[in-house]
């Protein structure tokens, strides 16, 4: 990892032993030394009830981790020229010129705009894998991670979409090839959990690799509203019945509306369940969504699961690879979103600590 190699050791000490963001010129300076990060649809259900549902009590001043209401004057937050690359199995590390305090990513522009954080238009990127960025904040583990959403439509002022074109919001972020990813706006109208697992050099099939890394789908959970446990893809359409009549007035209902000024509001939450670890995901307040990682019944693109690959020794060959890489992660790591094709604003994020 040679760009960091270059920083203080200090660095890494900060953000793995507990220190926090805080406010001010201690929150700059501290932030700046943190690590970078740089199958199955279903019909509605006509007879589901909605039922009030538990969500995480709301951050206050004193639990929440970092936050971003993106005021301030209109202009760049920051962009993959303030980031540092580094050779796998490592992220890339901000550089003393980033900046922000609480943004840092190795690919595209984030801008701020009237109140907004703004992705910036795929075609600017000249490739429609066009945005990456983290949370310089590491210290996210069992967390409520809240945020308002709005998008263009999939392929708008980028390139012919495909039905895989999503934005996914990241948590436990540990390095770009090593994360959980909860996929909320996906072109094909459904979501889904993911685990991504370091496997550039590994011995299984070369068409699962994705930017040196496998993906493998969390099966949902006995939390599930409406479909319970054992789905590996959710729909609007399957979970319309849950949401509230603020929501069903939007445009394109249940979907989202695509329409760049449609306004959602997301929050997703993380903890750990002894060694498992449990994803669930909120829209308007309502759950939609709830799927637990255990390390091995997660299934890959091709129908066979982690547990699976694990045990015929793919990942044997990957580059100093560790046993835990495979296990669920659930210790500390960063947030943050990523997108492919899709043109998107963020307002007030916040991630606060689970009680």
């Amino acid at each position: 990892m040679p760009a960091s190699f270059a920083l203080p050791f200090v660095k890494r000490i900060c953000r793995r032993t507990g220190s926090l963001i805080a406010f001010g010129i201690l929150t700059a300076r501290l932030a700046s030394l943190a690590y970078d990060g740089c199958a199955f649809a279903q019909d509605e259900t006509s007879t589901a009830i909605p039922q009030p549902s538990p969500s995480a009590a709301e951050p206050t001043a004193m639990n929440v981790i970092v936050q971003d209401h993106f005021e301030g004057e209109d202009g760049l937050i920051t962009s993959h020229e303030h980031c540092a690359t580094a050779e796998f199995p490592f992220s890339g590390t901000s550089l003393p010129s980033n900046p922000s305090p609480i943004w840092e990513g190795d690919s595209g522009y984030f801008h701020r705009r009237s109140g907004w954080g703004y992705s910036g238009h795929p075609a600017d990127w000249k490739d429609r894998y066009f945005f990456r960025m983290s949370t310089r904040n590491f210290n996210i583990q069992d967390a409520a991670i809240s945020w308002r959403y709005r998008s263009a439509r999939a392929g708008e002022n980028g390139y012919p979409s495909e039905s895989s074109d999503a934005v996914d919001v990241w948590l436990r972020y540990q390095t770009q090839y090593n994360l959980y990813v909860f996929q909320f706006d996906r072109a094909d109208n459904g979501f889904q959990a993911k685990r991504k697992l370091p496997a550039h050099g590994w011995t299984g099939p070369p068409e699962l690799i994705a930017n040196k890394g496998v993906y493998y789908t969390l099966p949902t959970d006995e939390a599930q509203p409406i479909f319970g446990a054992g789905q590996h893809r959710v729909t609007w359409n399957g979970i319309k019945n849950l949401l509230p009549a603020s929501e069903r007035a939007k445009p394109n209902f249940p979907n989202l509306a695509h329409d760049s000024t449609t306004t959602y509001d997301f929050k997703v939450t993380v903890k750990n369940v002894g060694d498992k670890v449990q994803i669930q995901a909120y829209r308007a307040g309502v759950l939609i969504y709830s799927a637990t990682d255990d390390g091995r019944s997660a299934i890959a693109a091709n129908g066979e699961t982690q547990g699976q690959h694990l045990d015929w020794g793919y990942y044997d060959t990957v580059p100093g690879w560790k046993p835990s890489w495979g296990l669920p992660i659930t210790h500390a790591g960063a947030s943050g979103f990523r997108s492919d094709d899709i043109e998107f604003w963020l307002a007030d994020f916040v991630v606060g600590k689970l009680n």
